[in-house]
């Protein structure tokens, strides 16, 4: 004889959670006021844990457009779910998982290119997060040069070469294009913020978007670029927390402790922290609530996560080698 199978976690289903375990704002009053490009399990467990924070001390109706820019996977189980996940910080006492409800939207980039293109000339949207790791911005490799974009690669020159803007795959070449049409539409002035892990990320990306745009076809080029500077900023930022990716251990603990499934489970470390540099152009959640920095220079706290972080990575991982580990 096997068990029933449990509910599948959902608006429907959020009432028989207890209170501890629900999100800490009602998603049916949020809007989609922040795009994110990068729909991994980070996000999930940083910036929108901080955004879901900062509606709920604010009552504002923060909400987020989440893309992917490849995986539909995580798209379709969050679709499924009402855009609801849960988190599980993973204390060494233990502790069970609470449902976020930050996310109002979760799209594929390319099939949905239309209506992320749509979100992003919406005067509500004041903010674009991004988390696509460094291997995602194209950079360009040699060290003694200013940020620039790498217009060989192969990705971003059929971007570049593409007749449509419906057919871009880079999310460098989704946000100039979404940017570029804001700027077009005379659009509110907005903010985009690299979440990556990566020194001096803001200027990184502001360089690489420019890039595109400065390489494009478009003939108004020159001038959505002067309208870049004035429009749009990139502030720099740096990020911490752990978050592994999800088990199918990590999702039956959760769904043990919720008593519904969640296909879209997240767990991480307690620790968390997000330092930003304050030159947002518009709106903006009130990350401040969840504990974020802003500060007029990140610098200090980069160079002190390098150092202290990602230094003794580093260390452990040389120690572990010479001890013959290989992972």
């Amino acid at each position: 004889m096997t068990g029933t199978a449990p509910a599948g976690l959902g608006r429907a289903t959020l009432r028989r959670l207890p209170r501890e375990r629900r999100p800490l704002v009602d998603p049916a009053d949020l809007r989609s006021r922040v795009v994110h490009l990068g729909l991994g399990a980070f996000h999930r467990a940083h910036q929108a844990l901080y955004t879901e924070l900062a509606a709920a001390d604010t009552g504002e109706p923060w909400g987020i457009a989440a893309v992917a820019p490849r995986s539909r996977d995580t798209v379709r189980a969050l679709r499924a779910q009402d855009h609801l996940y849960s988190l599980t910080e993973l204390h060494p006492e233990g502790a069970g998982p609470r449902v976020v409800g930050a996310l109002t939207e979760a799209l594929a980039m390319r099939p949905d290119a239309a209506r992320v293109d749509a979100l992003l000339t919406d005067p509500e949207v004041t903010v674009v997060t991004v988390t696509v790791t460094e291997k995602g911005y194209h950079r360009a490799t040699d060290p003694t040069r200013p940020p620039a974009l790498d217009t060989t690669d192969p990705a971003v020159a059929a971007d570049l070469a593409a007749p449509d803007t419906a057919q871009l795959t880079t999310v460098v070449g989704r946000l100039a294009a979404g940017l570029t049409a804001r700027m077009r539409s005379g659009a509110a002035p907005i903010t985009v913020v690299s979440c990556d892990n990566m020194a001096d990320n803001g200027a990184v990306l502001a360089a690489v978007v420019r890039d595109f745009v400065a390489a494009s076809r478009w003939p108004d080029r020159a001038t959505v670029l002067d309208r870049l500077d004035e429009a749009v900023t990139f502030p720099a930022t740096v990020v911490d927390r752990i978050v592994p990716a999800a088990t199918a251990a990590d999702r039956a603990a959760a769904a043990a402790a919720l008593g519904v499934r969640d296909e879209a489970a997240v767990a991480g470390e307690p620790y968390l922290a997000w330092v930003l540099q304050d030159t947002f152009a518009a709106a903006r959640p009130r990350w401040e609530a969840g504990g974020a920095l802003l500060v007029p220079d990140p610098a200090p706290h980069q160079l002190t996560k390098l150092r202290l972080l990602n230094g003794s990575h580093s260390a452990l991982a040389y120690l572990g080698l010479a001890a013959g580990h290989t992972t």
